[in-house]
């Protein structure tokens, strides 16, 4: 009987690993593609206090926030790193259609003209967008409310 009870479970196993079920499967992973980038000047809903890697802080009331417009993997943000060149951005958040982040230091984001956009998935290579990043295609740039910025 044992024998039996332990063969119906091997074949539960194999039908298991042979049709997984949705949302137990994993999720292949979809190549990012960048259409577009936009940049604006926006004033923060309430002071920003940050330490740097020097240990010094500073305060922000305004941000540059940059929106990456395209196609980028949605089951887990934390499974793509993007970079500015070779300097990661370590935190950006999801909209519809793309993604976004903010710099609060305005020779930060001059670091950032002329460099590449890339990312990284995984642990695999990092591959670079066809576009680069350029500052001046958004000048002068007008002071907006954060919520206005992220919905234009």
């Amino acid at each position: 009987m044992p024998m039996k009870r332990a063969l119906i479970i091997l074949i539960f196993v194999v039908i298991a690993t042979a049709n997984p079920i949705d949302g137990l499967a994993e999720k292949t992973v979809k190549s990012p593609k960048l259409s577009s980038y936009d940049l604006a000047l926006v004033e923060l809903d309430q002071p920003l206090t940050l330490t740097g890697d020097d240990g010094k802080t500073a305060t922000y009331e305004r941000a540059y926030l940059i929106r990456l417009h395209g196609e980028f993997p949605t089951h887990g943000a934390s499974v793509m790193r993007l970079y500015f060149g070779n300097e990661a951005i370590p935190e950006y958040g999801g909209l519809p259609g793309g993604l976004y982040f903010m710099i609060y230091e305005k020779n930060r984001l001059k670091a950032f003209a002329g460099k590449p956009i890339r990312y990284q998935i995984d642990c695999g290579p990092i591959n670079e967008f066809e576009v680069r990043f350029d500052v001046r295609r958004f000048q002068p740039l007008k002071l907006m409310k954060l919520k206005d910025a992220l919905i234009r």
